[in-house]
């Protein structure tokens, strides 16, 4: 697990359509990964994608891998990709505690 990048504020809303949650185990979401693999020292925790333009689906960790509020995270993460933030993550910030 890593620093995840918090998207600009405006990807950081609900999707506005309907969102399907898929969740496993931390060290099965690599296998399930058919992107670009990661830079370096990087990891891939979880993942989005659009079905249809109404319709998201996040694949995220098990919040008992991982935590409350690092899985809180990366479901804002994932949710900004389904709202249009590109997976370069322009005008990404690291959150703030």
């Amino acid at each position: 697990m890593g620093p995840i990048l918090m998207p600009p504020a405006q990807y950081a809303h609900p999707f506005p359509g309907k969102t399907l949650i898929h969740t496993m185990p931390l060290g099965e979401i690599q296998n399930h990964w058919n992107g670009t693999p990661p830079p370096p020292g990087q990891s891939i925790d979880a993942f989005s994608y659009l079905i249809d333009p109404s319709t998201c689906v996040l694949v995220l960790p098990r919040v008992e891998d991982v935590g409350q509020h690092y899985l809180d995270l990366l479901t804002q993460h994932e949710t900004a990709h389904c709202n249009g933030w590109p997976y370069d993550h322009p005008g990404a910030t690291l959150p703030s505690f």
